[in-house]
């Protein structure tokens, strides 16, 4: 089986390169990068993404969220950690602490689903009743309606991979479409 694919805006990536190259090796190791092309993917991606362009993501560092486009099998399914090189009960360190390799989170309720504000928040189960003291109610109104979109063009699950290098995760947005790839947005944890 083939490596999952992921795009991002190649001005984003030589950023990160120049920033960071081992954390770009890391992404390459198990997303397979693929050249960001204007087409009605990207645009879709683009256009998600744009409705966070006033938020950030907070950790260590804080950081935009930027569109991205991720083709393989479904995430959450053998397929995908056959296709990610990752087994699920794979555990690393990052910052310190403890945590899955790669989590694959969907929207919902029950096992391995949260509500669509906490995958992109990155609130945990634990803190969903007090999602009041993380997130400011304007930002809720935003990720709400980012949780809708994603959720309009198929299933929205997070994905969480943790970088080779130690301090950061990947973390992935997106909905998974029947039709086409997955679409959705990019942004990292710094956990130091």
């Amino acid at each position: 089986m083939s490596k999952l694919t992921l795009s991002i805006d190649d001005a984003l990536r030589a950023s990160i390169q120049d920033q960071n190259a081992a954390l770009v090796a890391s992404i390459d190791k198990y997303l397979a990068p693929r050249a960001w092309t204007d087409d009605e993917d990207t645009r879709l991606a683009k256009e998600i993404a744009d409705l966070l362009a006033d938020l950030v993501h907070s950790s260590d560092i804080d950081i935009g969220y930027f569109p991205c486009v991720l083709e393989g099998p479904e995430p959450g399914t053998p397929a995908f950690y056959e296709a990610i090189g990752i087994a699920p009960t794979a555990r690393f360190r990052v910052g310190g602490f403890d945590n899955p390799k790669v989590e694959v989170l969907g929207e919902g309720e029950g096992q391995g689903k949260l509500p669509g504000f906490a995958l992109i928040s990155g609130l945990g189960k634990h803190l969903i009743d007090e999602w009041r003291e993380y997130v400011v109610e304007e930002e809720k109104v935003v990720l709400d309606e980012v949780s809708k979109k994603l959720a309009s063009l198929g299933t929205m699950y997070s994905i969480n991979l943790c970088a080779d290098d130690g301090a950061h995760r990947i973390l992935l947005t997106v909905a998974y479409r029947n039709k086409g790839p997955a679409v959705g947005f990019f942004t990292l944890r710094q956990e130091t």
